[in-house]
Order: structure tokens, then sequence, then C-alpha cells
């Protein structure tokens, strides 16, 4: 039986239930539940092909598998004795920052947890030309310390490669105020990941623009929080505002050919909304909401600017309404089941991802980094597979089960909610979503006992 050639953005590794396939153009994941009967010729992002290993030639399945596979973009078509060769269509590419799982919740139950990250966002300084008064990653600037220099960070690219990370998620601080962040982009480049980077604009100048064009595909993700001077400025300091449209102009400028402009919704932008849609679609950009958690510097401003609940509801409405908008994982616990397609119905902090801190400690996610939740370092033996694996921490959040959520209507939309929220409202991981638009799980649950 030939091997099955898989297309040049296609990723793939093993699982214990078959085969983990990630799409580099849309981020998508596809689960085969293929046991060891279907196996990568090689490991890691070097497989560029797949084989049959159970009995006689697979027949049925075997086919059926490939039919699916070609029709998701994720395998070349086997081509027959009489024909030739053909181009494979590169369909269109959404924004990889943003969609980050493509399954029922029931794909990632089909063991106990994953061998590895599908992603791992990496904030790779704490060096920052802003003062946000919501900074996701305050506390970790405040601890200062060392970062990991140019060589460690390749030794973590090479382990990450190694055990399968299909992406990267860049942030900071700002990433682009190290003088090196090319180079890192180029070696993550050259190993296959797909990179996303989160960055303020305010260092994108025109030879660095340049620089990422050659790069690609380097994903930016530029944040803004407001439709004008006035809201924005408010929020991540005076003057901000133009330097930020200014990255976001010279990005249009040039046709990047992928970029979004992110904005924390908040109370003090909710109603900017509709400019800000706008402002994106005029600069050729995608639109991203991100959501307002009280961790890092948001802990201060947290009851000023926190959604109420009838904004909750109506953001809720918005993005029924449209499905264009990116949020990553961010509100599932608000979504309807309209959005369920994009993937968006559980925390994948443990179980799909983890963050690196720009010193090399692991976290479960950039919005848990308090020392609780310290799962390992990079550059520890074993390192981040070791963590993955054995760290208490992350098994603590994989067997997080609000037990008053279970009998919801939308308990398959969003599994609890966001930990991070329920931990920084109620000092406990094993309460639901205090933010949960469903009146039964808005209330607090009971800690399920340990």
């Amino acid at each position: 039986m030939p091997a099955l050639q898989l297309t040049p953005w296609a990723r793939v590794r093993q699982e214990d239930f078959g085969l983990l396939f990630y799409n580099a153009r849309n981020t998508r994941l596809t689960f085969v539940k293929s046991g060891k009967r279907v196996l990568p010729q090689r490991s890691g992002l070097e497989a560029h092909a797949i084989e049959w290993h159970g009995p006689g030639d697979g027949g049925t399945q075997w086919r059926r598998l490939m039919g699916t596979l070609v029709a998701k973009g994720l395998a070349e078509a086997p081509l027959l004795p009489t024909e030739t060769p053909s181009p494979t269509p590169c369909p269109p590419a959404p924004h990889p920052c943003t969609e980050t799982k493509d399954m029922p919740a029931k794909g990632v139950e089909t063991t106990s947890y994953l061998r590895a990250p599908v992603n791992v966002t990496w904030e790779i300084t704490n060096r920052c030309d802003l003062h946000c008064r919501h900074c996701l990653s305050a506390e970790l600037r405040a601890r200062g310390g060392p970062e990991l220099d140019l060589a460690q960070c390749e030794a973590v690219l090479d382990h990450l490669a190694e055990v399968g990370v299909f992406q990267l998620n860049f942030g900071g601080g700002e990433p682009f105020l190290r003088p090196d962040f090319p180079t890192i982009l180029t070696l993550a480049r050259s190993r296959g990941f797909t990179s996303c980077v989160s960055t303020n604009g305010l260092a994108l100048t025109p030879s660095v623009v340049d620089e990422l064009v050659q790069i690609q595909p380097v994903y930016l993700q530029v944040s803004l929080d407001g439709a004008t001077a006035r809201t924005n400025d408010a929020i991540r300091g005076a003057g901000s505002f133009e330097r930020i449209m200014a990255a976001i102009r010279l990005l249009s400028q040039r046709s990047y050919p992928d970029f979004s402009i992110n904005t924390v919704v908040t109370r003090a932008n909710f109603m900017d909304i509709p400019d800000l849609l706008r402002l994106a679609e005029d600069y050729g950009a995608r639109s991203r909401l991100s959501r307002f958690r009280p961790s890092g510097g948001a802990r201060e401003c947290w009851e000023e600017l926190r959604l109420s609940r009838d904004l909750m509801e109506r953001l809720s409405e918005l993005l029924s309404a449209r499905p264009d908008i990116k949020t990553g994982d961010s509100f599932f616990a608000i979504s309807a089941d309209d959005r369920r397609h994009l993937g968006l119905n559980m925390c994948g902090a443990a179980k799909m991802t983890c963050s690196i801190a720009p010193d090399g400690s692991i976290y479960p996610c950039a919005f848990l980094t308090e020392a609780r939740f310290l799962a390992g370092h990079v550059l520890d033996d074993g390192s981040l597979q070791r963590a993955w694996r054995s760290a208490p921490v992350l098994g603590e959040l994989r067997e997080r089960d609000i037990n008053s959520c279970r009998a919801c209507s939308r308990f398959s939309l969003c599994h609890g909610g966001c930990p991070a929220v329920a931990y920084f409202m109620t000092s406990e991981l094993g309460y639901a979503d205090p933010e949960c638009l469903q009146p039964a799980a808005s209330r607090p649950a009971t800690p399920r006992a340990t």
C-alpha cells in the first residue's frame, strides 16, 4: 500500500487514540481514531506522509480516511495510473491566532490528555513600551528576572518541535523590543511552526514589516482598545492611539498577508465596537475581540471596566450575528450554540495548550501565572514534555469538573467556562465561571472534593 502524501501545510503526530492532524493554513485540528493502524512515516513536524500498518491493505477504512484528509486539505489526492499530477489548490487562510480547535470536546476525551500541547503561548520578553491598565503580564513584569537568551530559545524550539507542538503564539511584553526576535521567528519557521505574534505595533517599522514578509507566514495581532484616541488612550496610555494607527496603516499599505486588530472588550470601549469593526475592514484587517479577565493589571480596574450582564448579553448577540469576528476561546462561556462549529467550547489550558514565561517558567495558560500554578521550567531535565505529563497543577486542571454545570443545557458549549476568571473571583478552581450567562451556572458552585 503506497504512502499517502500530506500537503505542505499539513502537520501530524501520533497520539494514543491514533493521529492528530493540524492544518497550518487555518489551524483546524482533525482527530483520527485509528489506533496504530495508521502511522506517520516520520515523527514530529517532519512527517510528510502516512502509511497503513493495519491488517491487509486497509480496504474501505483506508480509502475513507484518504478521502477525508484530501477533502480537509491535509493530503494530496492519490494518483491513478492514468492521471498526471496537478497542484493541490491552496484554500484561503483564516487567521491562525484565533481558532485553535475544530472538534467537539469529546475529541480530547479519547485519551486522558494529549502527548504534547497543540500550541504554546510564549511570553518572549518582559520589556514593553506601554503601561496598559489591564496588562495581562503586569505581575510577570513586576517580578523581573532574566529572560531566556537566543541559544536557550533555540534549544526550546528544538524541544517543542521534537514533541510535536504545532503552533507558537508569541507575546510579552512587546516581542519586537527583543532585538533578536526576528531571528527567533526565523528559527521557528525553519522548524515548521506556525507563528502568531501579539504586538502593540509601536515597534513596527517599514524595515521590520519587510523582514516579517520574508519570514512568512507570521500572523500579526495588533492591540487597539478603542476607535478613538479618547477611548484607547484611557486604557493603553496617552498618545498610543496615533502610534498604533500608524502601524495599522503601515501593514495595510504594505498589503501585509494576514493581520488582525484585537480589542479587549471592556465597559469603557463597548460602544466603540461597531466603529472598530469598520476600522478593521477599512484597513484590510480581521477583527478579534478578547475577554477582559481579572488577572495581571486587570485586577486593579476589574470592577470599573468589567462588562455588566446586560453588556455581556449584547456581546453574545453580536458574536452570533457576526461569525467572522474571531475570539479564540475567550468567550465560550457566553457563546451561543450557533458558534459551536468554531470549536469554542472549552478551556484548553493543560489539555491543548500551556504558557512559557520570559524566564522559561511553565504555566497552564498566560492568565494563570501565580506561583501556585508553576508547572516547571523549560530548562529543567525533560523540559516542557515532563511538565506536561507529570506536573500536578496541569493534572488538576484536566480533572476540573464543575458538578453544578453538568445538568446545564449549555454544558457542551463551555464545560464550566474560564477557570482563570473563576479562580481570581473566588480563589478556587472548582467554581463555575462567574460570568456565565446561564443563571443556574452563574452562581458559585461547590468546590469539587479532592
